[in-house]
């Protein structure tokens, strides 16, 4: 029976393990245990809230004659991504020692830092911003993030193990 319990103490204790809390990627962290470029491309982040990416783009105008008719053609093309929330992604590159850029799918990235070097969390950057609206380039498309992105931060799992080391041992005693 012991067996058992212990054995289901165990099991608990490696999935406790396996679920570590995700925390806000800081600037802090970054310093404090030193992280390299190798080592930061071997971390999983996960963005805090949803990303949502557009770009609006109006065709040209088109004009025909047809059947003694003059058509013309006018539209517009929305383009969308939408990154959920939790959503995991990679170091791409480094670009300095406060902005990675994190990659959710190949070949485009976002580029996350610590803007005012306060070893704050890590942000989304963007190139400029109009009437809160991040403007960037994913994907080698011009894109405006949903409002309100400047809040969105990044994620990663952090788990601190300390470890002990213990000896024992019972002294059965000397006879003469």
């Amino acid at each position: 029976m012991r067996s058992v319990i212990y054995v289901f103490i165990v099991g608990i204790f490696f999935v406790l393990e396996g679920c570590a809390p995700r925390v806000p990627f800081t600037g802090e962290i970054r310093n404090k245990y030193n992280l390299s470029e190798a080592e930061l491309k071997q971390l999983q982040f996960y963005n805090s809230h949803d990303i949502t990416l557009s770009q609006v783009s109006e065709e040209a105008k088109t004009k025909q004659t047809q059947d003694g008719e003059l058509k013309i053609t006018t539209g517009k093309s929305y383009d969308e991504v939408l990154i959920k929330a939790g959503t995991r992604g990679v170091v791409e590159k480094v670009i300095d020692q406060n902005r990675i850029a994190v990659s959710f799918e190949p070949g485009s990235y976002i580029i996350f830092g610590d803007p005012d070097h306060k070893n704050y969390n890590y942000t989304l950057l963007a190139a400029d911003w109009r009437n809160n609206r991040g403007v960037l380039n994913y994907g080698g498309k011009e894109y405006y993030a949903n409002r309100g992105a400047a809040n969105i931060y990044l994620k990663f799992k952090l788990s601190k193990l300390n470890k002990v080391q213990r000896k024992s041992r019972v002294v059965k005693g000397r006879k003469l």
